[in-house]
C-alpha cells in the first residue's frame, strides 16, 4: 500500500520503492507438477475427454478461472508467459519424480513449484496403509530433485480437494453416468447402489485421504523450501455444478474455487 507523502518526488520515490517490494514478493515464474486434476481435464465442454490447461487452476490463462497464475499476474507482470505446466493425466507419485526431472532441466527455472497429488496413488483395495511409507519416500525423492535442481524455487502443495462426503453430495446430483463408478459396496464407494451417500465408503475413503494427507505434510516439513496447505484444499466445498460430467475433475467453475482457495492458503 502506498503511503499519501507531501511532494511530488517524495511520492513518486515512495512508489517505486513500493512497486519493487511488491514485484519480489510475488514470482516471475511458476510450474505445476501433478495428474490431470492440474490439467484442466474435460473442463471445456466443446472438447470432452480432453485437456483444457487454460482451464487449470494451476496455470490457466482463462480469466473465468483466475489462476494462480493470473492472480500473480496481476502484481508482477514478469511472470507473463512465465508459466509451466508439466502434469500428465493419471500420474502418481512415481510420474511426478520425471516431471519433477522434466522442471529441473528448464533453462530458467520456476521461482514457484505448485504440486497437486495423492489421487491416483490411492489403491482402496485395503493395501494403502502399506503405501503410505513408500509414497512419502518417493515424493521426499520429489521435492530432493527440485531442492537440488531449483534450490530457489518455493515449493507449494495442495491437499485432496473436497471431503468424501462432501463430494459423495456433489456427485449423487451427476446423470448416472458420471455416478455410476462411484456406486457400489467396495471400500471407498460413496454412494450406495440407488446412488446416496454410503456411510462407510465416506469414512474410508476420508481415513485413507488423510492418512496420506499426513505424509505430505511431514514430508513437505523435512524440506526449508516447500509448504503444505495443511487441508485448505480438503476443506473445500464443492456442489455438483463444481464437477465436469464425469464426476471426477472439476468444471470451470470448480476450478475458479480450487485456485481461490489454494491462493489463499498460499498468500
Amino acid at each position: 500500500m502506498l503511503v499519501r507523502i507531501t511532494g511530488l518526488v517524495a511520492f513518486a520515490a515512495l512508489g517505486a520503492t513500493a512497486t519493487a517490494a511488491s514485484i519480489s514478493t510475488y514470482p516471475g515464474s511458476i510450474a505445476v507438477l501433478g495428474h490431470s486434476g492440474a490439467t484442466g481435464y474435460n473442463s471445456n465442454p466443446a472438447r470432452p475427454g480432453q485437456d483444457a490447461p487454460e482451464n487449470s487452476w494451476a496455470t490457466g490463462s482463462n480469466p473465468a478461472v483466475d489462476s494462480i497464475y493470473r492472480r500473480i499476474l496481476a502484481h508482477n507482470r514478469a511472470i507473463k508467459s512465465h508459466a509451466y505446466n508439466f502434469a500428465v493425466d493419471g500420474s502418481n507419485i512415481d510420474d511426478m519424480a520425471e516431471q519433477a526431472r522434466e522442471m529441473v532441466s528448464l533453462r530458467t527455472k520456476p521461482a514457484l513449484v505448485l504440486i497437486q497429488t495423492i489421487d491416483n496413488d490411492i489403491r482402496c483395495d485395503g493395501t494403502d496403509p502399506q503405501n503410505y511409507k513408500p509414497y512419502a519416500a518417493k515424493l521426499a525423492k520429489v521435492l530432493g530433485t527440485i531442492a537440488k535442481g531449483a534450490p530457489k524455487a518455493r515449493v507449494f502443495i495442495v491437499s485432496v480437494w473436497g471431503t468424501a462426503r462432501v463430494y459423495a453430495d456433489a456427485v449423487k446430483g451427476l446423470p448416472a453416468a458420471g455416478r455410476s463408478d462411484k456406486e457400489g459396496t467396495g471400500l471407498c464407494d460413496v454412494l450406495d447402489l440407488s446412488g446416496k451417500p454410503r456411510a462407510s465408503g465416506i469414512a474410508a475413503t476420508d481415513t485413507i485421504v488423510k492418512s496420506y494427507q499426513r505424509q505430505v505434510a511431514q514430508t513437505c516439513a523435512r524440506f526449508s523450501n516447500c509448504r503444505y496447505d495443511n487441508g485448505a484444499l480438503f476443506r473445500l466445498v464443492v456442489h455438483t455444478a463444481d464437477l465436469t460430467p464425469d464426476g471426477n475433475h472439476l468444471s470451470v467453475r470448480g476450478q475458479q474455487k480450487m485456485a481461490a482457495a489454494a491462493w489463499a492458503a498460499l498468500y
